[in-house]
């Protein structure tokens, strides 16, 4: 159950960021981002914030698993399936933004 709220709270919060960057085009808090280097702010923050709504999404996903189908290491479980997800959708996420960069 421990798991769930934390995932919760993580999909919660890529849930609400990436609304914010998506739906009012606010790319300058965006890691990394820099004027000089971006062609189509809005497309770089329409991108980036379906992605983090996306991953937020997962993470929901991945915690309501646990409760479906909770043992004595799902905890363990959970975890890995989060950072395997986390660094997959990361690099998505940074292959993408190649088409908005100069």
């Amino acid at each position: 159950m421990t798991a769930f709220v934390v995932m919760a709270l993580i999909g919660s919060f890529f849930l609400i960021f990436g609304f914010v960057v998506w739906r009012f085009k606010n790319a300058k808090v965006i890691a990394g981002y820099d004027e000089k280097w971006v062609k189509d702010p809005d497309g770089l923050a329409r991108w980036v914030g379906k992605c983090m709504m996306a991953r937020g999404m997962s993470t929901w996903l991945i915690g309501g698993l646990e409760l479906l189908f909770s043992s004595k290491n799902s905890d363990n479980t959970v975890f890995i399936a989060f950072m395997i997800l986390s660094m997959l959708s990361s690099v998505v996420a940074l292959a993408g933004t190649q088409r908005y960069c100069k």
